[in-house]
């Protein structure tokens, strides 16, 4: 029983299945029990001034890029190469939430389509309550939307943000059937939408894992 920390994939080949006359069963002596983890332990937390000093920082280990959450829901005829693995973040065996606007789950709804001056990215105009002059100052914000059709989410990075306009641009290289208003979406990765126990924000240039843990964490 227990944690298992691996470094590299684990692969069972037919070298290790046995024959089917003695084949060979890899399973816990306790099932549900054993965990083989690829996740680091983060120790060097400092505590911050954030959110009344409820959020610590730490230093994620390694020296490897640390990918974004570009992906484009199930259309999988893009090119696979575009597509990341994020970062997951867990306390105690619980995955915490990465910190969002609207909260709770919540959608908030694109209320225009900007025409666009740049080749790259889509002008977004969002709703009126949203926190757009705190978002201009966000290292890597992110939006995940549903652009034009429910079954076709894709997660963006935002590009700009123009708090005049309340408008956001964002990457559109995932994002295959275009955007059209009053559609499902949410930001995430915000440092200022971090309010909450349970909440963590990722600075990927820098390497800093910024979370407010659970109660009693």
């Amino acid at each position: 029983d227990g944690i298992y920390r691996i470094d590299s994939p684990m692969i069972f080949g037919s070298d290790k299945s046995g024959t089917p006359e003695r084949p060979v069963v890899w399973r816990a002596k306790n099932r549900g029990k054993v965990i083989f983890s690829g996740g680091v332990a983060i120790t060097d937390w400092q505590k911050t001034e954030l959110c009344g000093g409820h959020v610590f920082v730490g230093t994620i280990p390694g020296s490897g890029e640390i990918p974004g959450w570009s992906s484009a829901g199930c259309l999988h005829q893009l090119d696979p190469k575009m597509f990341e693995t994020p970062l997951s973040v867990f306390e105690r065996g619980e995955r915490l939430t990465c910190a969002r606007w609207p909260k709770g789950g919540a959608w908030a709804k694109v209320k225009a389509v900007l025409p666009s001056d740049t080749e790259r990215g889509a002008g977004l105009q969002v709703a009126p309550e949203a926190n757009v002059r705190a978002w201009a100052e966000e290292k890597d914000l992110w939006a995940h939307g549903l652009w034009k059709f429910e079954w076709a989410d894709a997660k963006c990075r935002v590009l700009s943000v123009d708090a005049g306009r309340n408008a956001v641009r964002v990457d559109d290289a995932m994002v295959k059937f275009g955007f059209v208003p009053d559609r499902d979406y949410y930001v995430f990765n915000a440092l200022s939408e971090l309010s909450a126990p349970g909440e963590w924000v990722v600075d990927r240039k820098a390497r800093k894992l910024y979370v407010w843990p659970k109660e009693g964490g």
